[in-house]
């Protein structure tokens, strides 16, 4: 008598629930953001050291205030940092940035080794420039309001009101003034804004989306270019001033190019909570939105 072969029941596979598919979703970008950030870390400072350290500073300052960038803080908060923890003696200077098309050249290589920030770079914050103002002794200040701040105004008048009233205080036990500190981040981003007047118009920015990061063109290159190459830092702000809130180049530690930790530290305002990177006793402006 043959045997009745047994037909084995087909298993039926669990689907999986929303925050699963999540989970994986999650999991999966943070292991491809995890990948090409070690590769970016390991080609970016490569690029830079082709060229000088002055050209690397003016091409991401221009970069950071091209209003069509605003939502790529976390790029550009990378190039920072990656550039802040070169030695000096590390820059060649065999290649030269001094034209548009070096210019362009240059920053379509950078783009294409940038790692994406699909989790921190998620929206797109206000494309202001110069509209808003904070107002402080007796004075009303352009300011950067479009930042990882998404409520910059609410802070500054927290600070006024918890340092300001201990003026004294915090001069005779500290050496520091909290009202002279703040006068001058604000006449900071103020001359910045209006030393550069091209930008695009409203219309034009409606379309920016998160993460977003392009070439600024060849009008806003030129006039931000300039306005780096003429501010001269020395003449509006004490040396106070510019050595507490610089970093020399190259004292950025290397723990920072770990993917977690950068984007820890960038998370708590602990990156790089300075406005300038000290080389040879120049002040470079980084950052400053």
């Amino acid at each position: 008598m043959k045997k009745r072969k047994k037909l084995k029941k087909a298993k039926k596979v669990k689907e999986k629930d929303p925050s699963e598919l999540f989970q994986d979703l999650f999991q999966s970008k943070a292991n491809e953001l995890d990948r090409a950030f070690a590769l970016a870390v390991v080609n970016i400072p490569k690029l830079f050291c082709q060229y000088s350290i002055r050209e690397i500073a003016s091409s991401l300052f221009v970069s950071s205030i091209w209003l069509p960038n605003i939502s790529s803080m976390m790029k550009h908060q990378l190039l920072a940092a990656i550039f802040a923890s070169i030695k000096p003696e590390e820059f060649l200077n065999s290649q030269s940035i001094n034209t548009y098309s070096e210019f362009s050249q240059f920053w379509e290589k950078l783009q294409a080794v940038l790692p994406t920030f699909f989790m921190m770079e998620d929206y797109v914050p206000e494309t202001d420039w110069g509209d808003v103002k904070f107002y402080h002794d007796r004075r009303n200040y352009k300011i950067f309001y479009g930042q990882e701040l998404c409520n910059v105004n609410e802070y500054l008048t927290l600070f006024q009101m918890l340092y300001l009233p201990y003026e004294k205080e915090y001069l005779k036990f500290a050496g520091r003034s909290a009202s002279r500190e703040l006068q001058y981040c604000l006449r900071l981003q103020d001359e910045i804004i209006s030393g550069i007047s091209v930008q695009p118009n409203q219309k034009d920015l409606s379309e920016i989306s998160p993460g977003h990061i392009e070439v600024p063109p060849s009008s806003f290159w030129m006039e931000a270019v300039k306005f780096y190459k003429n501010f001269d830092i020395r003449d509006n702000f004490d040396e106070k001033f510019l050595t507490d809130y610089s970093i020399e180049l190259g004292a950025l530690s290397k723990e920072y190019m770990d993917c977690g930790k950068f984007q820890e530290m960038v998370h708590i305002g602990k990156l790089l909570p300075i406005f300038f990177i000290l080389h040879n006793d120049h002040y470079y402006p980084i950052l400053i939105s």
